[in-house]
């Protein structure tokens, strides 16, 4: 008797597939865009998701608006592929709270 996949096995299968179709559309000339998520990370060490948005350009300028908004250090994420795309607000080492940007 055949037992289901975990689920986190399931996600993750579900995820590299979309990767994967993202990935064939734009190099077969698509015009899907990426969806990102915008998260921010507080001083104790708890992550917020604070919203997904469409579009490279698009991420960066809505991570200035937030970074904007907070001394916490802020992250756009492609969930697929699991790359940080930009970090805002890291904090230094020479300063704590200087504003920084990572692509």
């Amino acid at each position: 008797m055949p037992t289901e996949p975990p689920t986190h096995l399931v996600v993750a299968t579900i995820l590299e597939s979309r990767a994967a179709l993202e990935s064939c559309v734009g190099h077969y000339g698509g015009s899907m865009e990426r969806e990102y998520d915008l998260f921010e990370q507080f001083p104790n060490g708890d992550v917020l998701w604070r919203m997904t948005v469409i579009g490279h350009e698009n991420a960066i300028q809505q991570l200035r608006e937030l970074a904007a908004t907070t001394y916490n250090e802020v992250r756009a994420v492609h969930l697929p592929t699991q790359a940080v795309v930009a970090v805002m607000n890291r904090a230094s080492k020479e300063s704590p709270s200087a504003p920084s940007m990572g692509v």
